[in-house]
């Protein structure tokens, strides 16, 4: 995630200086010095956040920008104003062009040779006139080509065929010298079809060529054709091809003359020469796909941006106005991208990126306005994912263009953090023209939005039975999203933390500036049941009551002999349950009275003891069994009473000693002691 500015909280409009480190100046190709910028910072009255917004617009040399974000009075949303503003291109530059101009025989179609002448005509003229070039910066040159160079040379193709001389290899600032080069028609109608077909790498060489002797400011070159290359230099530099197939072998390989003149295209662009296109109804025929023929057209200019494709040859003269306003407006065709800013979404409906008729939006998603209506003519701004491009800018001194459009603060990403300031878009820039360079970087507002305040405790209701407790538990924050709940964090409570808990970091609104209602859970705990209190986080622990007692009884005699014998028995009374318990009493019906215990109240697994004598009778020796049962019982916080048997029993039973002797009292074998009732037969043998 990147680094943002962590803000401090106030309730007041601040205005802070940050110095602009020169570096950045550079960069955006900034001509001035400016010590630093002025932020104003606005705190929303409904605390919902905050904006701040840099107060003066950036200069440039050729633009004005500004950028700036209005709080709309919903939660986390903003209006973001684009203002872009042209200045007179008051250019003294030198520029050179070099005109590639495609004169094959498919030219005659549609035509597109007579079109073409005029609307060449009028850009020269327009470019060169006096009053776009007053101080001569401007200079051009013409190469026509066909099958070759036309510019009086033998056809290396058809050698033996002539050229005619339609070029005008000398940069110049006469008008005329140009126009007069410009055929109106195509080599078969001048009675030389082998010079019809489509070198258009050669006239690139012979335009860079010219260009080499230049010392302008600037060196462009525009070629304008109506299909691809027929004709090509191969790997040797040898002339290939016959003017008729895009297609030829080279040493058995299939190579198109597209591939080369891309290449030738590539070699004089890294010469700091720019390169425009200009593809004239181009379409795919039986020479080349449609595909490889924009291929080629995009290959031999410098971007993709600065291929025009000319659908109907009658569009080519706005093609070269457009060109031709470089020379008197700082923006011509220029692009605004403009991405959204990490922790920012754009506002729209359902239905597209729509345009609205007013700067509420209620009927739209974006709206333009200018200082001129006739300047948003053809503008239309575009969305692409989450990048805004604003094309076709053309824009001279005063005259200005704004877009306004809606953001939200994306308050569920996961790298949100409040009162923290981010920007409304990522890095916004101004290309002021298709084949510039250096881009213009807007101001970017910031935004932050507040934290949910989520603390609670847990309390207990388990008869205060603090050693008994766990020592932690696990409480969970969730929110429902799209009628699901969902986890969103766990944290550990303890006793040392006085059971008290808080989730940090959370947003207070939703993506929607609706207040998000989180809530939390406990995670499972054996024996209590958890409960919730309504307009707090806290949490109430209630024992799930389970009690239970246990009466153990026991004798210190294993067996009785005679009548009178003394029992002692040993009582044992345990709380085994999970609550405490009182009035904890013990009952022998055979010893006649309640045994006295040491405790009448125990906590959970406490164990209280007494004992109790029992003089054997007559009768019971009789019986041969003693069999004494004990009662206990005890009485829950609620009232409830629980109770246990404990049972005794002992028989009557004699030791006889077995010697093994002869008549005269030797003994024969070892003594046996043998144990069993009175009365019983016994068998032994040594």
């Amino acid at each position: 995630m990147k680094n943002y500015v962590k803000r401090k909280r106030s309730v007041h409009v601040h205005r802070f200086m940050i110095l602009l480190l020169l570096l950045s100046l550079f960069t955006s190709g900034f001509t001035g010095i400016v010590a630093a910028e002025e932020l104003e910072e606005v705190v929303h009255d409904d605390q919902s956040g905050a904006v701040q917004n840099r107060i003066d617009p950036i200069e440039y040399e050729d633009s004005i920008l500004s950028k700036k974000a209005t709080y709309t009075g919903n939660p986390g949303e903003y209006f973001i104003d684009l203002y872009v503003e042209g200045k007179s291109s008051g250019t003294t530059e030198t520029t050179d062009f070099v005109l590639v101009y495609d004169n094959s025989n498919s030219m005659d179609e549609n035509d597109r040779d007579t079109i073409s002448q005029e609307a060449t005509s009028d850009f020269v003229s327009a470019l060169l006139s006096p009053e776009n070039n007053e101080n001569g910066n401007i200079r051009m040159a013409l190469v026509t080509f066909g099958t070759d160079v036309f510019d009086g040379r033998e056809n290396r193709a058809y050698q033996g065929t002539q050229t005619d001389n339609l070029s005008q290899k000398q940069l110049t600032t006469n008008t005329e010298e140009i126009i007069d080069k410009l055929p109106g028609d195509v080599p078969s109608e001048r009675g030389q079809g082998n010079n019809g077909g489509t070198f258009t790498q050669a006239a690139l060489v012979e335009a860079e060529q010219i260009l080499a002797g230049s010392d302008a400011d600037n060196k462009h070159i525009i070629t304008i054709t109506d299909g691809v290359p027929t004709l090509s230099y191969n790997s040797n530099g040898e002339v290939v091809g016959n003017g008729t197939s895009f297609h030829y072998s080279d040493d058995g390989v299939d190579r198109t003359h597209g591939a080369d003149t891309i290449a030738e295209a590539e070699g004089i662009r890294s010469n700091g020469i720019t390169m425009s296109s200009i593809g004239i109804e181009i379409t795919g025929s039986g020479q080349a796909s449609l595909e490889e023929a924009e291929e080629v057209m995009e290959g031999i200019a410098s971007s993709p941006d600065q291929y025009y494709g000319v659908d109907n040859v009658s569009n080519l003269s706005q093609v070269l106005s457009q060109i031709s306003s470089s020379f008197t407006k700082s923006i011509v065709d220029g692009t605004v991208t403009d991405p959204m800013g990490d922790l920012f979404n754009i506002k729209k409906k359902d239905n597209g990126f729509q345009r609205a008729t007013s700067q509420a939006l209620t009927d739209g998603d974006y709206y333009l306005s200018a200082s001129e209506n006739s300047l948003l003519d053809g503008g239309n701004a575009t969305l692409n994912e989450d990048t805004i491009t604003l094309e076709h800018l053309n824009l001279g001194a005063d005259e200005w263009i704004n877009l306004r459009y809606k953001v939200q603060l994306d308050t569920e990403n996961e790298n949100f953090i409040p009162e923290t300031y981010y920007p409304t878009n990522g890095t916004t820039t101004l290309q002021t023209t298709t084949d510039s360079e250096a881009n213009r970087n807007f101001p970017i507002p910031q935004a932050y939005g507040t934290s949910a305040d989520i603390s609670g405790m847990k309390t207990w209701e388990d008869y205060n039975q603090i050693d008994s407790r766990p020592e932690e538990i696990e409480v969970e924050l969730w929110k429902t999203v799209n009628e699901e709940d969902v986890l969103l964090e766990e944290k550990v409570v303890t006793a040392e933390d006085n059971w008290k808990f808080t989730f940090e970091n959370y947003p207070k609104y939703d993506n929607n500036g609706n207040t998000i209602n989180y809530f939390v859970k406990e995670s499972s705990l054996d024996h209590y049941v958890p409960s919730y209190s309504d307009g707090s986080y806290d949490i109430t622990n209630t024992l799930i009551d389970q009690p239970g007692i246990e009466l153990n009884k026991s004798s210190d005699l294993e067996y009785f002999t005679k009548a009178g014998q003394v029992i002692t028995y040993t009582f044992e009374v345990k709380n085994t349950g999970n609550v405490p318990l009182s009035n904890i009493k013990v009952t022998d019906d055979m010893l006649g009275n309640e045994v006295v215990l040491g405790s009448t109240s125990l906590l959970p697994n406490e164990v209280t003891t007494a004992t109790a004598t029992y003089e054997i009778t007559e009768q019971d020796f009789g019986q041969g069994e003693i069999t004494n049962v004990a009662v206990v019982e005890g009485e829950t916080p609620k009232g409830d009473t629980i109770t246990d048997e404990g049972t005794d029993s002992l028989l009557r039973t004699a030791l006889v000693t077995v010697k093994y002797v002869d008549e005269a009292g030797n003994e024969l074998a070892a003594s046996e002691e043998l144990t069993g009732n009175i009365g019983d037969r016994y068998e032994t043998s040594p």
